[in-house]
């Protein structure tokens, strides 16, 4: 509780770093649901609640850098999050619209190179590219549903998984020149001096200075 309370932000800072973190994890554990229910679900309902689910991975960023509670979790579970909901979202419809293994594979490779990085102690560092793959990438998989479930003109499909899976390329290609040039960073000390791994994965100061 330490870790969320302080004098400036009080019990208001708690709440939104709680909050914000429940938003993102929840992001992960939607797909599990939709790819249950999957057929249960109306077509309107399922793609209005697709589009407001892309939208807060908009939402838990803007609202953890304004109120200052950003953390490794929030971090790491933001990336995670997006690979999973993504890639279960195409897996849903891949047998039915083909085009869609090309921006299903691009993420899945861009997973794996995020996973490396993870596993090396190294950390991919998002730009304005990486950013506008996530945002086409989102606008691609509404896209196929919208002809999976509505067929709309399949050229449309072609042309956003075309486009989308060059850009992931574009940014496989950078993440892994990035990871290859970074250093070794281990964020979570051997001897952590008292300190439980919950600091190091919500501690906001923590992840502020070594980011």
């Amino acid at each position: 509780m330490v870790l969320f309370y302080n004098k400036e932000g009080g019990f208001l800072k708690l709440f939104m770093k709680v909050f914000v973190n429940l938003l993102t994890t929840f992001r992960l554990l939607i797909i599990f649901l939709f790819m249950i229910f999957f057929k249960d679900i109306s077509s309107l309902y399922f793609l209005i609640s697709t589009v407001l689910i892309f939208l807060t991975d908009f939402v838990d960023g803007m609202l953890a850098r304004r109120f200052g509670v950003q953390t490794f979790f929030g971090s790491h579970m933001d990336t995670i999050a997006d690979k999973f909901f993504s890639i279960g979202l195409v897996l849903m419809i891949v047998r039915d619209v083909h085009a869609s293994l090309l921006p299903l594979l691009g993420e899945i490779v861009i997973a794996i190179v995020n996973l490396v990085g993870i596993l090396k102690h190294k950390k991919t560092k998002a730009n304005r590219l990486g950013k506008v793959k996530t945002w086409l990438v989102a606008i691609c998989i509404i896209v196929c549903y919208l002809y999976y479930y509505f067929h709309i003109s399949f050229i449309y499909v072609i042309a956003s998984c075309i486009i989308t899976f060059v850009v992931q390329c574009v940014v496989m290609v950078q993440y892994i020149k990035y990871l290859s040039n970074q250093k070794e960073i281990n964020i979570m000390p051997k001897r952590m001096k008292g300190k439980s791994i919950f600091y190091y994965l919500f501690d906001t100061d923590y992840y502020l200075k070594n980011q």
